[in-house]
């Protein structure tokens, strides 16, 4: 970035006549320093919206009957997975934390199937 600001600063500062370039040179640097500010400003505020709001971590979450589901469960996530090409969470695969997985339906899926 810097290069490429020293570069630009330089063509133009070869590009004009010389009476008004200290003028132009220092347009030219508050703009392009003004465009900085204002891309590490958004990259900023990109990643406190990132931490603050999760992604869905899984874009589908099944939750089914124990007894009675568990096959058509397995078979429901692995359409999800061949068609869509999107993640799927099973409730069954991830029994060790139930906080965990209360979170991930709270916050982490994109849409919950009861089956």
């Amino acid at each position: 970035v810097n290069l490429f600001m020293a570069l630009l600063l330089v063509c133009v500062g070869m590009s004009t006549d010389f009476t008004d370039s200290d003028y132009l040179l220092g347009t030219m640097a508050a703009i392009i320093f003004i465009l900085v500010f204002v891309g590490v400003l958004v990259v900023f505020c990109h990643s406190i919206y990132k931490h603050v709001v999760p992604a869905p971590y899984f874009s589908r979450f099944i939750c089914h009957h124990k007894a009675d589901a568990a096959a058509q469960a397995r078979f429901l996530q692995t359409l999800f997975v061949q068609r869509t090409g999107q993640t799927c969470f099973l409730d069954s695969d991830h029994l060790t934390n139930l906080e965990e997985l209360f979170d991930i339906v709270r916050c982490r899926c994109g849409e919950l199937c009861v089956y």
